[in-house]
């Protein structure tokens, strides 16, 4: 690599390339492909060209650059810069989708917790759906008729995580390759794309974060159920807890709703709804000639708009309260029907100590579950 030197006017290309045109130029030969076409869809389908590296968006890319190299004697070439860029953005993705995938992989071979005090295993939804929707025969139109094991799960994750270290390879070997064309390139410019990728690719970063914290709840709870099955309760007692979770999540959904929200206000970020109520002035006080009549209506437009959103967020807080309360009565009679209901039983169709514990462990878990993914969900929204 060119070591530190000053470089300076930056060259563009008169015409404007496709995407597609930009991504053949992004390979200097023919990359290897996957055999199997499920696994290479999807992964041609993560490494597309991200919108603040599209050609329809090429100013971003080049305002960025003007504005990081202000003093230079040497011209390089913005499409050149652009496709290393575009490689580099490859290989964080590969990378983020290899920690998802090995999520995967953990969850369905028993490794996902460090202590894992059985062997259960289970194989994500998504990998399920992927397999029966990847050999779906013509003659069958629902894949959920086709029946995934768990060596099929096993192979499938397997072959995709094999396909993505290939296509690493590959995409690092191209990227070497580039980076030696640009007249000009240097440590500095290395760097400076970095962050780039790394500033725009932050909400990115956080939705595999979020995909990936949902693996590891997932697989938690499914692991409480399956230890609750274990004591061979009955239907009834199966349909009692099903509603109690499903109660819970209403309850903490509708607390962290309240949260976000306040916590919203005062930063003095407004609902979406809110967002939306018109501001601007209407054409006809902008075209009033009379200047001291046009302020007076400007001032008493500001003064309605401003009272008009803070009475609709008194209202919305007043709702959201409403419907906290509403859903934290709901959860507590039913805890308490519960436990007074199962004093009243026979001993043998009670709950025993194992399910009331497993019962709690669950409740204490939806908290946890919640409180984690609730935000940071609608940070990646």
């Amino acid at each position: 690599m060119v070591e530190e030197s000053n470089f300076s006017s930056i060259q563009t290309t008169d015409y404007d390339m496709t995407d597609d045109e930009l991504m053949d130029f992004c390979y200097s030969d023919n990359l290897i492909k996957c055999d199997n076409k499920s696994i290479s869809y999807h992964i041609d389908n993560i490494l597309q060209i991200p919108d603040y590296l599209s050609m329809k968006n090429k100013k971003i890319f080049e305002d960025m650059f003007h504005q990081k190299i202000y003093d230079s004697k040497r011209s390089m070439n913005m499409e050149e810069l652009r496709l290393i860029t575009i490689l580099m953005h490859q290989l964080d993705v590969l990378n983020l989708n290899r920690s998802l995938w090995n999520h995967y992989l953990k969850s369905g071979t028993c490794s996902l917790l460090t202590i894992n005090e059985t062997n259960f295993k289970i194989w994500p939804l998504k990998i399920k759906t992927m397999i029966q929707y990847a050999q779906r025969p013509t003659t069958i139109s629902d894949p959920n008729q086709i029946l995934v094991n768990d060596s099929m799960c096993l192979k499938y994750v397997n072959e995709y995580l094999q396909e993505l270290n290939s296509k690493q390879k590959q995409l690092q070997e191209q990227l070497m390759l580039k980076q030696k064309q640009p007249h000009g390139y240097t440590n500095t410019i290395e760097n400076i794309l970095e962050t780039f990728i790394q500033e725009q690719n932050q909400n990115l970063r956080l939705q595999y974060e979020y995909d990936m914290k949902l693996v590891e709840f997932d697989y938690r709870e499914q692991l409480l159920v399956h230890k609750f099955h274990e004591e061979k309760p009955t239907q009834q007692q199966l349909e009692l807890t099903k509603h109690l979770f499903h109660l819970k999540y209403d309850y903490e959904t509708a607390r962290q709703d309240m949260i976000l929200t306040e916590q919203h206000m005062s930063n003095n970020i407004l609902p979406e709804v809110l967002c939306r109520v018109e501001s601007s002035l209407p054409s006809s006080i902008q075209l009033i000639i009379d200047t001291d009549l046009r302020h007076q209506l400007c001032d008493r437009h500001r003064h309605i708009t401003k009272k008009y959103k803070i009475e609709m967020m008194a209202i919305i807080i007043d709702t959201m309260k409403v419907k906290l309360e509403d859903s934290q009565k709901l959860f507590d009679d039913k805890l308490a029907n519960m436990c007074h209901d199962q004093h009243l039983l026979p001993i043998g169709q009670r709950l025993n100590q194992t399910m009331i514990d497993m019962i709690e462990r669950h409740l204490v878990f939806i908290t946890e579950k919640i409180a984690y993914l609730y935000p940071l969900n609608n940070v990646t929204k």
